[in-house]
């Protein structure tokens, strides 16, 4: 742990180094462009609400998820452990219905337990998605099955959602991709049918979310063009190809 590099000290006045930017409390109402594919709103962190362009009948696309994290500390309990630097740039109950959860791995700043237990009591429950480890979570939050897929690594899983109030029904293909921990990046295709009256399918929207993957670990004083990189990236892309949209770590610490 010696070689590990010792963090600098945050600045109590955060809010002038990083504006905290409020995102509108309609989310999951943004009327994308005729050629968008997808509306991505950053919640923070690893935190992103995803959606797809509405269909020219006007439905909405599926909703999903990564890694929501709404407490105040990353820590068995919001009464010791570290707290946030920055606020949420909106309130949980600012997310709208959402058709899947995705969550990268079972630490407390990607898998919270306050955040998992108010999204999984709304009246229509989304499915979850969690790499090996995590199904007990899942059902001491009380999480029928029928909700939970634990998944092992490039394990895919197709699901059908169908979200009464747009009549839209949407199939969803989850991969959960290679990382060298109990975790998981995740490859997410979609293939929209926006109403019984659209005469062909959207076409496949692929989405991927790397969690905390890094390409490579450098420490101070190395040279981190001789070092080996995670082999994992090359892979996703040889399987996969290219990507609508990506969501990758972006960090000091690589």
């Amino acid at each position: 742990m010696s070689a590990w590099p010792s963090f600098p000290k945050v600045s109590k006045d955060t809010s002038k180094l990083i504006p905290i930017r409020k995102v509108q409390t309609h989310l999951g109402a943004v009327e994308g462009k005729a050629n968008d594919k997808i509306i991505s709103t950053w919640l923070g962190h690893a935190c992103f609400l995803i959606e797809p362009s509405r269909s020219d009948s006007g439905a909405r696309g599926t909703r999903i998820l990564f890694d929501p994290v709404f407490s105040d500390r990353c820590s068995p309990s919001q009464w010791i452990g570290p707290t946030r630097f920055t606020p949420p740039p909106c309130k949980i109950q600012d997310i709208p219905e959402v058709d899947a959860i995705v969550i990268s791995h079972n630490h407390y700043d990607h898998l919270d337990t306050h955040t998992i237990g108010i999204l999984s009591k709304r009246p229509r429950i989304p499915h979850f998605f969690a790499p090996l480890g995590n199904g007990s979570f899942f059902r001491s939050m009380g999480i029928p099955d029928t909700h939970v897929h634990i998944m092992d690594w490039w394990d895919s899983k197709r699901v059908e959602v169908t979200a009464q109030q747009h009549k839209v029904t949407v199939d969803i293909t989850f991969t959960a991709l290679h990382r060298p921990t109990l975790s998981a990046s995740w490859v997410v295709e979609e293939v929209v049918s926006a109403s019984p009256t659209d005469a062909a399918e959207r076409p496949v929207v692929k989405v991927f979310f790397g969690g905390d993957t890094g390409y490579r670990a450098v420490l101070d004083g190395q040279d981190e063009d001789t070092l080996p990189v995670c082999p994992a990236f090359k892979e996703i892309g040889e399987r996969f190809g290219g990507f609508d949209f990506a969501m990758v770590r972006a960090c000091v610490v690589r």
